[in-house]
């Protein structure tokens, strides 16, 4: 799974049900026990980092730093809205 350069938490995951269906298999008698212990004892892959938030692609984070900054907007918005035109 490492060569397929999956996460880690992927990895963990897909373990973790790898030995769950060895372990179900074994008490069904569809899998010798010692051959489940053996899967069971496994180790999983090591979670590196945290992920945090969304993840963007280079044009989303660069769509997003080019884009207005929203308090400027509504602040002009706003001081439309609360000053009328005079006319002349």
């Amino acid at each position: 799974m490492e060569d397929r350069r999956l996460g880690s938490a992927a990895i963990i995951i897909r373990m973790s049900a790898i030995r769950k269906l060895a372990a179900e298999a074994a008490d069904n008698r569809l899998l010798a026990p010692e051959l489940a212990a053996g899967i069971s004892l496994v180790k999983s892959a090591k979670t590196r980092g945290i992920r945090i938030g969304n993840w963007r692609s280079l044009l989303q984070g660069q769509a997003l730093l080019s884009a207005p900054d929203i308090a400027m907007v509504l602040v002009s918005l706003d001081s439309v809205v609360r000053k009328p035109r005079q006319l002349s």
